[in-house]
């Protein structure tokens, strides 16, 4: 059986790794819906999908966000309130856009 974790395990890690503490928060569009974990003062209201570019994110004013979001979670890699360990390690969920390293990755297991 495949190991998983719950949002809030990752949300705790995220925030140990990035030592800032983080909100969630829900965006969809009419594809899909995401999970991200965000800085308080990030301020993304909309998502789009481009098949080049990946999601891009914008803010109120229909700006661009152009730095890193900590954590993305897409609809098909957050199930049922869990995240698959496999996804962090195939780089499919990373944290400011970067993958995890093996030590990383072991950290997660143990928890």
């Amino acid at each position: 059986m495949n190991k998983e974790i719950t949002l809030q395990q990752w949300k705790s890690f995220v925030e140990e790794k990035t030592r800032k503490k983080l909100i969630i928060k829900m965006l969809w569009n009419e594809r899909e819906k995401m999970t991200l974990l965000l800085v308080p003062n990030m301020k993304i209201n909309s998502v789009i999908h481009d098949d080049n570019e990946g999601y891009l994110f914008y803010d109120i004013a229909g700006e661009r966000v152009r730095y890193p979001i900590p954590s993305i979670l897409p609809d098909n890699l957050f199930i049922d309130g869990k995240i698959n360990l496999d996804h962090i390690k195939s780089g499919d969920i990373q944290i400011n856009q970067e993958p995890l390293t093996k030590k990383d990755i072991q950290l997660l297991e143990n928890k």
